[in-house]
């Protein structure tokens, strides 16, 4: 894919993009007066695995990316009031280009997720609209603070 030369698209490459799960629960009927949402998201990566094809000059990754996104209550005990979440299969390549095994697990991993992320809210917003609570955007990532709170174990997957 062309990007006319103004360096913006990203050289990973997505295979496959699907999505594996999807849930919501919700416990009112309607938001309640005065009734402050708290807003949790958390975001799930195990076993995020790289392997590297030599014949084909190519490096990738498989990953199952999951959100949450929880609405509570504004009492003390902050009861759940909502729970919406979305789970996505992500595969990403990459060119070899004489990068080591660690460097494009870093890339693989950081764009991957990044997709998995956009993915995985835009699925929770769809469920989320049809709530009594309304609609509700994830914030967007910042995929190098991501990358810090990764970890890498001996084998080489990684997680979140």
């Amino acid at each position: 894919m062309a990007d006319s030369g103004k360096g913006f698209l990203s050289e990973v490459e997505i295979e496959d993009l699907r999505l594996i799960s999807a849930s919501m629960d919700v416990t009112i009927d309607a938001p309640e007066p005065g009734m402050q949402a708290q807003v949790a998201v958390t975001v799930s990566v195990n076993d995020a695995r790289t392997s590297r094809n030599d014949e084909i000059g190519r490096h990738r990754i498989e990953m199952a990316f999951a959100l949450s996104a929880i609405m509570s209550d504004a009492s003390p005990e902050a009861v759940e009031r909502m729970r919406a979440s979305a789970t996505m299969w992500v595969v990403a390549t990459c060119a070899t280009n004489g990068r080591d095994d660690d460097e494009a697990g870093k890339l693989l991993f950081r764009e991957a997720a990044a997709v998995g992320y956009s993915n995985a809210g835009a699925q929770i917003l769809q469920l989320t609209r049809m709530s009594p609570m309304g609609g509700y955007v994830v914030p967007p990532i910042d995929p190098e603070a991501l990358m810090e709170v990764v970890k890498v174990s001996e084998d080489g997957a990684r997680s979140i």
